[in-house]
């Protein structure tokens, strides 16, 4: 198990340098073309460079296509905004693992804080899109503003949520991993309630039906802003 372990390991090493590799070697290409459609020339981008020779403008926008295709001219790079915000969510996640798989009693304790760093993530996100305005129909821009906003309303109702649950649950949640680890089984009384059977009264139910109408109202809504964006610009 410690060999899979340490291969796994190196693995997962050689796999984050390569997509850092891959990164940088897409931020090249797609600096090279913004630099040849802003009139300063069109050469290709290397590994390291972004100005390596002369090439054709078809060769140079072909090479960085997929990553610029869905975006205003003003924010060709906006992939790797994305990308950015794509990896710190990534990380958050990979250091709550690791805080409860060092500590699974802090699983109260780490709860909130990574759900209040992920709403600020998106927020932080969402911030600059809508100072940017990264695409180029507005009904795309409000799209992703409305999804971006979602994200952060359904991470408050969670939250409050699953205070509700631990107020209701008290001292009774244990962790099952950590009395595994020690050799000893939870009682029967003090096992975690992971089907929250005790949790049939109005405040929950009134919690639950929020979460639902506003996922309906999110749908219903979007599906009617898209359908009259498409309809103003068939105008």
């Amino acid at each position: 198990n410690g060999r899979l372990a340490q291969i796994a390991n190196v693995l997962a090493c050689a796999l984050g340098a390569l997509l850092l590799a891959l990164c940088v070697r897409f931020y090249n290409s797609t600096t090279a073309y913004c630099r040849g459609i802003a009139g300063q020339g069109w050469r290709t981008a290397g590994w390291l460079t972004t100005g390596s020779t002369r090439a054709y403008p078809q060769r140079v926008r072909l090479r960085s296509f997929f990553l610029t295709y869905r975006y205003a001219l003003h924010a060709q790079r906006w992939q790797h905004v994305v990308w950015l915000r794509q990896f710190a969510l990534v990380v958050l996640v990979l250091v709550n693992q690791l805080l409860l798989k060092e500590a699974p009693a802090s699983q109260r304790a780490v709860r909130y804080p990574c759900a209040a760093i992920a709403a600020l993530i998106t927020l932080i996100a969402l911030r600059f899109h809508m100072k940017v305005r990264p695409y180029a129909y507005k009904g795309q821009n409000a799209l992703e503003t409305f999804l971006m906003a979602s994200n952060v309303l359904f991470l408050l109702f969670g939250c409050v949520y699953q205070g509700a649950v631990d107020r209701k649950l008290g001292g009774e949640e244990y962790d099952v991993m950590e009395a595994g680890v020690n050799g000893t089984l939870p009682a029967e009384g003090n096992r975690y309630v992971a089907t929250y059977d005790k949790l049939h009264e109005p405040y929950f139910l009134a919690l639950e039906a929020g979460m639902f109408i506003a996922l309906v109202c999110a749908l219903l809504s979007t599906g009617v802003y898209i359908h009259y964006d498409v309809t103003q610009e068939r105008k």
